[in-house]
């Protein structure tokens, strides 16, 4: 069978060895071909010259007002002509409820024991369910030689919409997402470096995170601190990068020098931070704090230099990203940044609902929502000592 055709199957009872009424099998098969071409609202929207999207809300009492008069009209006398009504069991017609949101994840092991990861699927349900809406959660690596829109269309079969949290975007994948039938946003991390979020026209969510690494830096710095190291998070990420940045621009606005010498990148874990002890402790008879990307980082890299009978924050005063659960619970208590979760989360289900209401990307805007963190100030900095 074709993909999208659909057979029917006629099957008539035999009595005392005749068919009832001796029913000829010609006009039953052409019962069947004219089922066979009945229209449905695919087949009905092309003949109308607008988008499903647009027929359901003009043939449903609830949200016809939204759509134009003169469309709205068009659509309803079509209608009438062809004698069309929509199936009443088809979940996107109902009112402005759509089909399932597809949240794509990095395809990687452990996946869903990432606190980052947890934390916005877990304000993604929250929204979604405050609109009676449904998500599904999937696992997605993108071929970067394949047709980027076509393994979205396969891995989100049945979704409404995809909110984009997998491996990094490239330009080329980001233009071609102009030609995707189903509404799309991603989170400003999954960016491409050199591409600038408000230039696109596909809406993007996220997090300062230039403005996170700042304002965590430059806490050190009033606490007195004068050399600083950095560890961060892979290179080739956007949020590693723009961490760094702000990192950066604290230090050149308090006349504190960078050494690369001081910087590094690892793994965004808590057994990188772990390592990571061996090569900072050689450091600490200049560096007084350091800077990680992230908890784990902090986590891992205070629990390194414990071994090594380094204190924290006495003898060195070490800043997280992220306020993860253990951040507060961890003694002592880590200095950190904190994601507005929920307000990201949020945002990401909102604009997949409000492009679904515009006809997805046919009508897409270039809507930005980069939210600010928090500095979140606990036990593991003070002013350096000695």
């Amino acid at each position: 069978m074709n993909r999208g055709s659909c057979e029917v199957c006629v099957f008539l009872t035999k009595e005392n060895g005749v068919f009832p009424d001796e029913t000829p099998l010609v006009p039953v098969l052409h019962h069947v071909a004219v089922m066979k071409k009945r229209l449905n609202i695919v087949t009905f929207s092309e003949k109308a010259g607008v988008s499903v999207a647009t027929v359901s809300r003009a043939l449903n009492p609830k949200t016809a007002h939204i759509v134009k008069p003169e469309t709205r009209r068009r659509i309803q006398d079509l209608a009438a002509q062809l004698h069309f009504t929509p199936h009443p069991g088809a979940r996107i017609l109902r009112g402005t409820s759509m089909a399932p949101i597809a949240i794509l994840l990095r395809n990687k092991d452990k996946i869903f024991l990432s606190e980052y990861y947890a934390r916005l699927m877990s304000g993604m349900m929250h929204a979604a369910a405050e609109r009676k809406q449904v998500v599904h959660a999937i696992a997605f690596q993108p071929d970067y030689e394949e047709d980027f829109n076509e393994q979205l269309t396969a891995a989100t079969v049945g979704c409404g919409g995809i909110i984009y949290l997998s491996d990094t975007l490239t330009a080329r994948m980001l233009i071609g997402l102009e030609r995707l039938h189903q509404p799309f946003v991603t989170i400003s991390s999954c960016l491409p470096m050199g591409v600038d979020p408000s230039d696109l026209t596909v809406p993007v969510f996220g997090t300062e995170e230039k403005t996170g690494g700042y304002m965590v830096t430059e806490h050190l710095i009033e606490l007195g601190h004068q050399h600083i190291a950095h560890l961060n998070g892979p290179a080739n990420r956007r949020d590693v990068r723009d961490r760094r940045e702000g990192f950066e621009a604290a230090m050149a606005d308090h006349q504190r020098v960078v050494r690369s010498d001081w910087c590094f990148n690892e793994e965004f874990t808590f057994e990188s931070g772990v390592a990571a002890a061996d090569y900072i402790f050689p450091l600490l008879e200049k560096v007084t704090a350091v800077v990680c990307g992230n908890d784990e980082q902090a986590l891992g890299l205070i629990r390194g230099l414990a071994t090594k009978g380094v204190s924290c924050p006495e003898r060195v005063s070490v800043t997280g990203f992220d306020d993860a659960l253990w951040a507060s619970r961890h003694s002592p208590a880590l200095t950190t940044i904190r994601q507005p979760w929920l307000k990201m989360a949020d945002a990401s289900v909102r604009m997949i609902h409000e492009l679904h209401l515009k006809d997805g990307m046919k009508k897409n805007s270039r809507e930005l929502n980069l939210f600010t963190p928090e500095l979140i100030v606990r036990e593991t900095t003070a002013a350096p000592r000695g």
